[in-house]
C-alpha cells in the first residue's frame, strides 16, 4: 500500500496578450478559465483514478496522488468517486456505493454462492459461503451475517481494493465449528503461490501479482490500553487448495477450488483466551506500499491499516516498531526545487499525551521485504517533530514532519519513487509510542508540498547587440566598442504565479577552451511579470575580461531565480575585429510626466501606456563621422522595419517621436485599451560617412515595459435589497457580510442604492482578504459623509495589532481625506511611521466624493485621489501585510464610517492615473442627437431612460419631433474617421428659421443630474448668433431658474462661453460661473465647439473646457473659504433654453450634438477623450 500524496505546484503557463498566439497546454488551458472565473478548474487530461491537477486562480496548480484508486469510470465513462459505504441492491445482494473493482457481497440465502468478490485487472475473484446465510445487517463499511454458523459471526468490511472478513467467535462452545473451514474460492487466470510467512500471492500468466491475501492473524477480546493492540495474537492458516472431485462451491465455477482457514487450535483452547476471538482473512488487490515492521512480526505487514513507531511493554516483553513509506509517480516533478514539503499522519493512538519527538529519514528503496531485521539504509535525516494525538486529552489527529530533503533528493535525481522512514528518536520512553492510519483507511498519509521549476534554458542570445550564430554566421564585434553587451531573455515557468525575479549568467570563454567554472558576468536582476512573457536580460562584459582581436569566443548563459540555477541555452560564437564605427549610439528619453521629472518611458522601468509618445534623442557618443542612424522597435510580438534617420551635419544628433502602438498599431485611444501592455526594446545603430556606409558594430538596445494591468479582485456594487446580510461581489470570490448596516436609496456610482453605516458598529467583511498591502494596490470607493466628530474609516486592512496595513479615512486631525498605510502593526514599536497622505480638497458633508487609495510596490509609492484627481504622493512607503488580516469596508479597530457608501472596488495593481478619471464618473444619460431624441445609457431595470422630446409653446408629443424634420434636425459636428475628417451623424438644429414664431428647445420629463452633488455636462455646440442676449445649451429647472447654465454669456459688453450655477433656487441670488479665455467673434458663427462644465461639490470649484482645453475656473463661495451650499434643481432637464424668474428663457440658435452628462467630476484626460471621440467610446 501507499501513502497519498498531495503535490502543491507552481507551475508555468504562458498566459499574458504577448503569448496568445502560443499553443496552450491542458494546465494553460484550464489555468486561463481558473482565472476568468475566480474559481478552481480541474485539468480534465490530468484526472485518472489516483491522480488530478486542479489549476487555480492565482495561477498555481494543485496536483493530488494517491497510492490507490479515490475515483473510477463508471459504465457511462464518468469519473466517480469511491464511496465504501454498503447499502442493499434491488436484487438483495449487497454492495459498496462505489467500488472501483466492482465489489458485490452476498444477501440473505442458502446454498453455495460468492460470499464476495471483485475484478481485479480483468479477473474475477471470490470468496464463496455454503450453507445459509442469514439477512445481514450494514453499518458503515461492515456487513455482519450474524451466527453464520451457530456461535459464530461472520463479518465482511469493504476495503478500497477488495475486502477484508472476520470469523467472530462468541463463545469458547462454537470454537470447534470453526477448527477448519473450507469456502469456496475462484480466482480465474490465476495461481496461486502460497509464502513462507502464511500469506497467498495470485500471479497472472505473466507472473506479476494481480491480487493476494496478506498473513492473517487471529486475537481475543484483550486490548492493551498501552499500545492499542490486542494482547494476544496467533498466526492463521490460510492456503488455497486445488480443486478436488466435490463438486464446485462457488457458483457458476467450472472447478472446485476452496481457501482453507485454520485457526491455531491451541489459541482457541487456551483456558486464559478470553471470547469472543476474531479471526481476520483479507483478499485485496496488490496495491503500492506502505507498511510497519515489529520485533515480534516477521511477516510482511503492507496489507495492514495502520502505521506504528516507537518502544512500549506489553506483559514483561519489549515491543519496538517503526514504519516506511514510498511516494510513487513522482517523474513528472524531476528538477523542480521544493520550497517546503511536509508530511501528514492521521494519530490515532499514542501511549500518552506528553509530546515525545519522532523523526523521519531519507532511505534507500523500500520493499514488501522490509522487516525488523532486515531495515533499508538511512541516507538522510529530515526533520523531528513532538506532535501528539490520539490519547485520552489530545484524541486522534492530524500531525506533522517536514520532508523537504528528501523530495528535493528525488526530484533533483529524477526518481520516480521516494522512500522514507519514520521512527521515535529515542526508545528510552514508552511516551514514544504512537500508532498512525495507514493507506487502508479514510485517513491516509500524504505529503503536501510546495515548489517551483528552475529557470528556462534561456534564449535570444545577442553580443554587441547582434543575434548569435555559429560558424561561418558568427557575428562579428569591435573589441574597442565598450562596454561590450550581452544579452539573453530570460523566463521562468513560475511566473504564472507571480512575477519572479531574474538574472542571466553569462559563461565566456575563447573557442576551443573550456567554459569557466563560475560566471564570467552575471545580469541585474529583471522581473518577469505575472503571467508575462520573458524578460531580455543585460550585462557587460567584464573590463578585465580581454578579447584579442581576430580571435574566435564563444558563451553560454544559465537563468537564475534567485533560488535555483536553470538549463544551459544554446551555444553563441563571435568573433573580434574592431572595425568602425566601433562604438554604439547613445539613446535618451526626453520627455517626463507633466510636473515630475520621471521620463515618461524609463529605460529598464515601467511607464507610458500604448499610444503614449516620447521624444528620443540618438546621440554618436563621441563620434564624429556619422552619417546616419537607424532604428526599430519590437512590441507585443511585432518588429518593425528598420527605419533611416540622416543627421544634419555629420556626427549630429537627432531627435524621434516614437510610440508604442494600441492594439497592434491600429491608433485606437480608448480606456479599454489603455493597459494593454508588453516590453517594448528599441534597437539603435549609426553609420559613417563611407560608401557604403559601414553600420556600427554595436547596438544600443533601449528596454521599458509598458504598462498592463488586471480586472479588480473584488467589486462591491452596494446594490442589495435591504433583507440581504451579505454584500454581493461581483466576481463572486469575495462576498462580505455585514453588520448593523442600513439600506439606502441614495446610491452615485452606478446609479443603484448605497448603504449607509452608523458611525459605531457597521462595517462589512468578506471571509478571506483579497488583497496583500505589500504588494501593489488600490482600493476606490464612492462616499458620503454625514459626521465629522471624529475619525471616520471608509476601508482598512486589519492586522494582529492595534496598526492596520492599510487605512482610508477621513481625519479630524486636519480635516482631511487620508490614507495611512504604516511600516508596522505595533504603533508603539520603536521606529513606526503612519506614512501617511492628506487631500488637499476638504471633505463636504453630505457631498458623495469618490476617494481612490493606490500602492505601487515597484516604487514604494502610495498615491491618494479624490474625485479623480491626485491629491498627495509619497514615496518611501515601507509596507507590511498580515496574512488572514480582515480587509473591511467602513470601519477599522476602532473608528467606523458616518454615512453612505457605494461602490467598493480593490485591485492586486496600481490603476492608472486615466482608469481613476473614468471611475470617478457615472455616466447618467446621452444623447448623439443623431436625428434621435433616445438616451442611450444603460440604466438600472428600475430606471426608464430620459429620452428627449420638443417644446414648441408647449410640450409636444413623446416621439415629436421626428426624425426627418428639418426644421428640428441638421448636420452634426466633424469627427475624424481615420485620418479623413467626416460628419457625425446629425444634429439638433434649434431656432434657426426666424419665420418661426415660437422657440424651440428639448426636454427631458424629470431631472436627469443631482445638482446637489459633483456633475459634469458636456455637448458640442454650433452658433448661429453672437451677441444679444445670452443662449444657453443645456440646463436643469428648478423652480425659478436653472440649476445649471452652460452656453454663452455676455460679460463686460463681449460674448464668452460660460458654466454658471445659481446661489439657490431664485432669480435674484448670485450667480457664480467661469468663462472661456477669449471672447467669441462673428468668425464663430457656424462654426463647432466642444464645451464641459464640471462642478465638484466636496471643493466648491466650478471649471468649463472648451475644445478639450481647461478656460477657467472659480469657487462657489460667498465670501473666501465659505461654500455655498448646493442645491437640487427639481425641475425638468432642459436642452437649448435656461430657466429664469420662472419663465423659459434664452433659447439657444444653432446646432447642438452629442450631449453626455456625468454624476462626479470629470478629469482632464476624460474631458480630452469626450472632444477626440468619434463614435463615442471613451
Amino acid at each position: 500500500m501507499s501513502a497519498g500524496l498531495l503535490l502543491l505546484g507552481v507551475l508555468g503557463v504562458p498566459v499574458s496578450a504577448a503569448a496568445a498566439e502560443v499553443a496552450l497546454s491542458p494546465e494553460s488551458r484550464a489555468s486561463e478559465l481558473a482565472k476568468a472565473r475566480g474559481v478552481p478548474v480541474t485539468v480534465p487530461e490530468s484526472v485518472t483514478e489516483s491522480q488530478s491537477v486542479v489549476a487555480n486562480p492565482d495561477g498555481s496548480f494543485t496536483a493530488e496522488i494517491h497510492g490507490g484508486p479515490t475515483r473510477f469510470r463508471n459504465g457511462q465513462g464518468d469519473w466517480v468517486d469511491v464511496d465504501l459505504n454498503l447499502y442493499r441492491r434491488p436484487d438483495g445482494s449487497i454492495a459498496p456505493k462505489a467500488h472501483p473493482r466492482g465489489l458485490v457481497l452476498a444477501g440473505k440465502g442458502t446454498g453455495s454462492r460468492d460470499l464476495a468478490r471483485f475484478v481485479s485487472k480483468g479477473h474475477e475473484i471470490a470468496v464463496g459461503w455454503e450453507g445459509v446465510l442469514p439477512e445481514p445487517s450494514l453499518s458503515g463499511t461492515k456487513a455482519t451475517y450474524a451466527d453464520a454458523m451457530p456461535g459464530v459471526d461472520l463479518v465482511v468490511e469493504s476495503t478500497r481494493l477488495g475486502f477484508e472478513y472476520f470469523l467472530v467467535v462468541k463463545n469458547r462452545g462454537a470454537a470447534s465449528r470453526v477448527a477448519q473451514v473450507r469456502m469456496p474460492w475462484r480466482a480465474e487466470g490465476l495461481a496461486a503461490e502460497h509464502t513462507g510467512e502464511g500469506a497467498v500471492k495470485l500471479r497472472d500468466k505473466s507472473n506479476a501479482v494481480v491480487a493476494w491475501a496478506p498473513a492473517a492473524q487471529m486475537w481475543d477480546a484483550r486490548v492493551s490500553p498501552r499500545s492499542g493492540d490486542p494482547l494476544v495474537q496467533a498466526k492463521v492458516g490460510v492456503t488455497v487448495e486445488k480443486p478436488s472431485a466435490r463438486r464446485s462451491a462457488v457458483e457458476g465455477a467450472t472447478a472446485g477450488a476452496s481457501m482453507r482457514v485454520v485457526p491455531d487450535a491451541k489459541f482457541l483452547a487456551d483456558p486464559k483466551t478470553v471470547y469472543p476471538v476474531t479471526i481476520d482473512p483479507t483478499v485485496t488487490e496488490y496495491a503500492d506500499f506502505d507498511t510497519f515492521t515489529q520485533n515480534s512480526y516477521t511477516s510482511d505487514q503492507s496489507g495492514a491499516n495502520l502505521l506504528k513507531l516507537g518502544y512500549v511493554v506489553e506483559g514483561g516483553k519489549a515491543y519496538y516498531a517503526r514504519s516506511h513509506l514510498r511516494f510513487n509517480s513522482l517523474s513528472g516533478y524531476a528538477g523542480a526545487n521544493v520550497l517546503s514539503a511536509t508530511l501528514y499522519l492521521y494519530n490515532i493512538h499514542s501511549f500518552s499525551c506528553r509530546p515525545n519527538y519522532w523523526q523521519v529519514w531519507r532511505t534507500d528503496p523500500v520493499t514488501s521485504a522490509v522487516r525488523w531485521t532486515s531495515p533499508p539504509k538511512r541516507q538522510k535525516f529530515n526533520g523531528e517533530s513532538d506532535l501528539t494525538k490520539g490519547y485520552s486529552g489530545c484524541g486522534a489527529g492530524w500531525v506533522t514532519n517536514t520532508v523537504t530533503e528528501s523530495f528535493q533528493t528525488a526530484f533533483n535525481s529524477g526518481s520516480s519513487s521516494n522512500s522514507l522512514e519514520i521512527a521515535a528518536k529515542s526508545t528510552a520512553s514508552q511516551d514514544s509510542w504512537k500508532k498512525f492510519d495507514s493507506m487502508e483507511t479514510a485517513n491516509d498519509p500524504y505529503v503536501s508540498l510546495n515548489y517551483n521549476r528552475p529557470p528556462a534554458a534561456p534564449t535570444g542570445l545577442t553580443i554587441g547587440g547582434k543575434a548569435c550564430a555559429t560558424g561561418a554566421s558568427r557575428p562579428t564585434i569591435a573589441s574597442t566598442v565598450t562596454p561590450i553587451q550581452l544579452t539573453a531573455n530570460v523566463s521562468d515557468p513560475d511566473s504564472a504565479a507571480e512575477a519572479v525575479s531574474l538574472n542571466a549568467r553569462f559563461f565566456v570563454a575563447e573557442l576551443g577552451s573550456a567554459l569557466p567554472a563560475t560566471p564570467t558576468v552575471t545580469s541585474p536582476t529583471v522581473t518577469q511579470p505575472k503571467s508575462g512573457g520573458a524578460q531580455t536580460a543585460t550585462a557587460s562584459l567584464p573590463a578585465g575580461f580581454v578579447l584579442q582581436e581576430f580571435h574566435t569566443y564563444y558563451f553560454q548563459v544559465k537563468g537564475w531565480d534567485q533560488e535555483n540555477e536553470g538549463a544551459w541555452s544554446a551555444i553563441c560564437e563571435f568573433y573580434v575585429d574592431n572595425g568602425s564605427p566601433a562604438k554604439a549610439p547613445l539613446v535618451t528619453a526626453l520627455d517626463t510626466l507633466p510636473g515630475t521629472s520621471t521620463k515618461i518611458y524609463p529605460e529598464d522601468g515601467t511607464g507610458g501606456g500604448p499610444g503614449v509618445s516620447s521624444t528620443f534623442r540618438f546621440t554618436a557618443n563621441g563620434e564624429t563621422d556619422i552619417s546616419k542612424y537607424r532604428y526599430k522597435y519590437s512590441y507585443r510580438g511585432v518588429t518593425t522595419n528598420w527605419v533611416e534617420v540622416p543627421t544634419p551635419t555629420p556626427g549630429a544628433s537627432v531627435e524621434v517621436e516614437l510610440a508604442p502602438p494600441f492594439d497592434d498599431g491600429d491608433g485606437s485611444d480608448t480606456l479599454a485599451s489603455l493597459n494593454m501592455g508588453g516590453q517594448w526594446a528599441i534597437t539603435v545603430e549609426m553609420a559613417d560617412s563611407a560608401n557604403p556606409p559601414r553600420w556600427s558594430t554595436k547596438s544600443k538596445l533601449y528596454l521599458t515595459n509598458v504598462a498592463s494591468a488586471p480586472a479588480a479582485l473584488a467589486h462591491w456594487k452596494m446594490n442589495e435589497p435591504a433583507n440581504y446580510t451579505q454584500l454581493a461581489d461581483q466576481t463572486t470570490d469575495f462576498n462580505a457580510i455585514m453588520n448593523t448596516m442600513t439600506k439606502s436609496a441614495d446610491g452615485f456610482g452606478d446609479f443603484g442604492t448605497s448603504w449607509t453605516f452608523n458611525g459605531t458598529t457597521s462595517y462589512a467583511a468578506p471571509v478571506n482578504t483579497p488583497i496583500d498591502t505589500t504588494r501593489s494596490f488600490s482600493v476606490a470607493a464612492w462616499v458620503k459623509l454625514t459626521d465629522k466628530s471624529t475619525d471616520r474609516v471608509v476601508a482598512a486592512k486589519l492586522s494582529s495589532g492595534a496598526s492596520p496595513s492599510m487605512l482610508i479615512k477621513y481625519h479630524i486631525g486636519n480635516d482631511r481625506w487620508q490614507l495611512l498605510m504604516p511600516n508596522g502593526s505595533d504603533p508603539n514599536a520603536s521606529g513606526f511611521s503612519w506614512q501617511g497622505l492628506s487631500s488637499v480638497a476638504v471633505p463636504s458633508l453630505g457631498a458623495w466624493t469618490h476617494l481612490v487609495g493606490t500602492f505601487d510596490g515597484a516604487t514604494a509609492t502610495s498615491r491618494l485621489y479624490v474625485n479623480g484627481q491626485l491629491e498627495a504622493s509619497r514615496s518611501d512607503v515601507v509596507a507590511f501585510n498580515q496574512i488572514g488580516g480582515e480587509f473591511r469596508i467602513g470601519r477599522s479597530n476602532g473608528n467606523s464610517w458616518a454615512g453612505d457608501i457605494d461602490e467598493v472596488a480593490v485591485w492586486q495593481r496600481t490603476l492608472d492615473p486615466r482608469e481613476i478619471g473614468a471611475l470617478a464618473v457615472a455616466e447618467r444619460a446621452s444623447w448623439d442627437l443623431d436625428h434621435s431624441l433616445m438616451d442611450t445609457v444603460g440604466k438600472p431595470v428600475s430606471t426608464m431612460p430620459f429620452d428627449l422630446r420638443g417644446f414648441a409653446g408647449e410640450a409636444l408629443d413623446i416621439g415629436v419631433p421626428q426624425s426627418d424634420d428639418p426644421l428640428w434636425w441638421g448636420t452634426g459636428h466633424p469627427i475624424m474617421v481615420g485620418q479623413a475628417e467626416a460628419e457625425d451623424g446629425g444634429a439638433a438644429l434649434l431656432n434657426w428659421d426666424p419665420a418661426v414664431e415660437v422657440p424651440l428647445s428639448l426636454f427631458a420629463d424629470r431631472p436627469v443630474l443631482r445638482t446637489d452633488q459633483s456633475f459634469s455636462v458636456s455637448v458640442w455646440v454650433n452658433p448661429h448668433r453672437i451677441g444679444g442676449d445670452n443662449m444657453y445649451a443645456v440646463g436643469q429647472d428648478g423652480t425659478d431658474v436653472s440649476g445649471l447654465y452652460l452656453g454663452t454669456r455676455d460679460v463686460g459688453g463681449s460674448t464668452y462661453w460660460a458654466f454658471a450655477l445659481k446661489d439657490t433656487d431664485l432669480a435674484t441670488s448670485t450667480t457664480r460661473f467661469t468663462k472661456s479665455v477669449n471672447p467669441l467673434s462673428s468668425g464663430d458663427i457656424g462654426t463647432w465647439d466642444h464645451l464641459v462644465g464640471t462642478y465638484d461639490a466636496g471643493s466648491g470649484r466650478i471649471k468649463l473646457y472648451v475644445n478639450g482645453v481647461l478656460q477657467g475656473a472659480t469657487m462657489r463661495e460667498s465670501a473666501p473659504g465659505v461654500r455655498v451650499q448646493p442645491w437640487q434643481a427639481g425641475g425638468v432637464f432642459s436642452v437649448g433654453r435656461g430657466l429664469y424668474g420662472g419663465a423659459q428663457t434664452n433659447h439657444f440658435s444653432g446646432g447642438i450634438d452629442e450631449i453626455r452628462v456625468f454624476q462626479g467630476v470629470l478629469t482632464q484626460d476624460m474631458v480630452g477623450r469626450l472632444y477626440r471621440t468619434s463614435n463615442g467610446e471613451l
